[in-house]
């Protein structure tokens, strides 16, 4: 990941934030020596270091993806940020935005790593109030659809962050790009207040 000094970040867990708060994420490998990419959710698990997932097994990725080298990518807010905010507008428009990419070799989960990561998954993402379990779902039908499917892992072991919030500009240039922001409704306000 290339970026100016000023935007890396190697906080452990403030990037581990970061993937918890945008866990949908892109997934991409090398198939058949093409590159190849699927969007997928994922789960941070702190204990064991590592994100896990699933991918359909007719997907073509699926088929050479297991001990292969990946990268996965989790994009957060972001913003186009005009020169027109600037109290000087003698320079060119740029992106404020939030990512982290994580990268290794991808490792099988077992059929019961594979089950703790579904109910995990529906454990993060089914509204407080949703009666929804596993329990509801015949257990049949939930093994057809695990053996249609390829459960995954990925060490966190190399991780890098990118939080470009114009920490390069001045104080009274970020005030007024905050300023825009809000005005907006964009998050990317809140990521700049935070990077001051």
């Amino acid at each position: 990941m290339y970026s100016n000094k000023d935007y890396v970040s190697n906080d452990k867990a403030k990037l581990i934030e970061i993937i918890k708060a945008y866990p949908f994420a892109t997934l991409f490998s090398i198939h058949n020596d093409e590159p190849i990419a699927t969007h997928l959710p994922f789960i941070v698990d702190s204990s064991k270091n590592e994100i896990h997932s699933h991918i359909a097994l007719h997907n073509k990725q699926a088929d050479s993806l297991i001990h292969q080298p990946v990268l996965v990518v989790f994009q957060g807010d972001s913003s186009y940020i005009s020169p027109s905010w600037y109290e000087k507008q003698d320079t060119v428009p740029t992106w404020n935005y939030v990512a982290v990419h994580v990268s290794g070799v991808a490792q099988k989960l077992n059929p019961l790593e594979l089950k703790d990561s579904l109910q995990q998954l529906l454990f993060e993402h089914e509204p407080p109030t949703s009666t929804y379990t596993y329990d509801v779902v015949d257990p049949a039908y939930f093994d057809r659809l695990q053996s249609a499917i390829l459960g995954f892992k990925l060490s966190l072991s190399k991780m890098e962050g990118i939080i470009k919030m114009s920490q390069d500009h001045s104080r009274e240039r970020r005030e007024r790009i905050i300023e825009h922001l809000e005005e907006m409704g964009s998050p990317v306000a809140e990521w700049m207040k935070k990077e001051r």
